[in-house]
């Protein structure tokens, strides 16, 4: 089985480019893991298209598109801002 490709939003590039670099390479290290089999790594929030992926205490929100075995990052943040 193929990976899906992952694209990364300007929004979610600005997010990232604001971490620290450590977690920064947390983040686009667990993103390029779980894009082998995104429907393991993300879980589906209530009520939501949207996919979240835990990183310790940050965040990533994304779309996945199965139908163009892709994931679409759209933002990155610390759990306690994210959702708003």
């Amino acid at each position: 089985m193929t990976a899906f490709t992952v694209e990364w939003t300007r929004e979610a590039m600005r997010d990232l480019r604001a971490l620290h670099p450590e977690v920064q390479l947390r983040v686009v290290r667990k993103v390029e893991r779980a894009k082998q089999d995104p429907l393991r790594y993300f879980e589906r929030l209530k009520g939501d298209k949207a996919w979240r992926l835990r990183v310790g205490d940050w965040r990533v929100l994304a779309d996945i598109v199965l139908t163009e075995r892709k994931v679409v990052v759209a933002t990155v943040g610390h759990r306690r801002n994210v959702y708003r």
